[in-house]
């Protein structure tokens, strides 16, 4: 039986052997670790080839992500930095889901050579980030910064303090690809070093399109807080929607939206949102293929409301209609008693009981007239005596 095993296992390493980068037992583990749909992080964590089972977690969230399967998820187990020593401090490649649920922090503690989180995945991948903290300690130069996927998806999460010189961005849209772009209930402040960074920044290249949806999303006290450039694209647009949201205590524009002559077409579509409290314009349109539009929104307390310039076009539409106004009318003072006394009544436009006035029409015959006239007079004195 033991001769049978030796020879087993011999067959099996001969076989390996035959072929590049399968010679040893670590690459075979490396490989069956992929396998994992699930994997989880932990500060007791160890990184290995084969961590990630809740048994054994992993240290760091770049080593969970290659540890997982394409299409996974990875849970933080605990409260703190997941980062790893690297620059960006988590790379994402390939679709994948991570998650925190727990009531305390964690995330990535960003540094200032690079992105705390780089997405540069397939042109199929959709990649989620749920309950997540990134802190650029005023150092930090970029918080997600999206490259390449299908779609990518912001929930739950706090993205703030990325000051650092030459970058200063919260989440940087930069991409040569279309990209499906979703943020929700996240908090992002306190973000950007100089005038052309801030919150969120969309700037496709080359063919690029974009299409990114803000719901229940605040930016605050960013440099500006939401930047959409068509400028360096040719691409199908660039397409917002922001929804029930707030860009408050900017530096410079709460929105600023812009375009050129020949360039991809920018939209905005603010929904039932506020850009208040900015130190420069709440929005601000620039530039011939620049349309923003505003339905049920507000933009005060900024330096100067609106600045729309270069042939852009702001539109505000869907707000609901005043009410008519009612206007009395005073109907002519007439004897109705006989005796001298004078009897008004006022009558309103939206009045629906019939007025004499509405009776136009002759009657053909003379006995209808004096009907006519008598109702008058009944009429009249109904009037009087109400």
């Amino acid at each position: 039986m033991c001769v049978r095993r030796s020879i087993a296992f011999g067959v099996v390493f001969g076989v390996l052997g035959a072929f590049p980068g399968m010679s040893n037992a670590s690459t075979l583990l490396s490989n069956a670790s992929t396998s994992l749909s699930k994997a989880w992080v932990a500060q007791w964590g160890v990184d290995s080839p084969d961590c990630g089972a809740i048994t054994s977690p992993c240290a760091s969230l770049q080593r969970a992500h290659d540890n997982v399967a394409a299409g996974g998820e990875v849970t933080l187990l605990t409260a703190g930095d997941y980062g790893s020593a690297g620059s960006p401090r988590l790379s994402i490649r390939k679709s994948i889901s991570i998650t925190h649920e727990g009531p305390e922090e964690a995330g990535i503690i960003g540094g200032g050579e690079g992105p705390a989180i780089s997405i540069a995945a397939g042109p199929t991948d959709v990649i989620s980030l749920r309950g997540l903290v990134l802190d650029g300690g005023s150092i930090g130069t970029e918080g997600l910064q999206i490259r390449a996927a299908a779609a990518v998806h912001v929930q739950d999460c706090i993205i703030r303090n990325f000051a650092g010189p030459g970058g200063g961005v919260g989440i940087r849209w930069a991409s040569g690809s279309p990209i499906r772009l979703f943020v929700t209930d996240t908090l992002i402040a306190k973000n950007g070093s100089s005038a052309t960074t801030g919150g969120l920044s969309v700037l496709p290249q080359g063919e690029a399109s974009a299409i990114v949806v803000l719901d229940h999303v605040v930016l605050d006290k960013n440099v500006i807080g939401l930047a959409v450039d068509g400028t360096q694209s040719t691409g199908a647009g660039v397409h917002v929607v922001i929804r029930d949201s707030v860009l408050s205590r900017s530096a410079l524009e709460g929105i600023l939206a812009r375009s050129a002559p020949g360039r991809a077409p920018t939209s905005v579509i603010v929904e039932r949102s506020a850009s208040v409290n900015n130190l420069g314009s709440g929005v601000v349109a620039d530039g011939p293929e620049t349309m923003v539009l505003l339905r049920d929104s507000v933009a005060t307390g900024n330096e100067t409301a609106f600045s729309v310039v270069n042939s852009s076009q702001l539109v505000a539409f869907g707000a609901p209609p005043e009410p008519p106004q009612s206007r009395p009318v005073r109907q002519p003072e007439r004897n109705f008693d006989g005796g001298g006394a004078r009897a008004t009544r006022t009558m309103l436009q939206n009045d629906e009981r019939p007025r004499p006035t509405e009776l136009k029409s002759r009657p053909a015959t003379k006995p209808a007239r004096r009907a006519r006239h008598r109702s008058h007079r009944h009429r009249w004195a109904y009037y009087a005596a109400s």
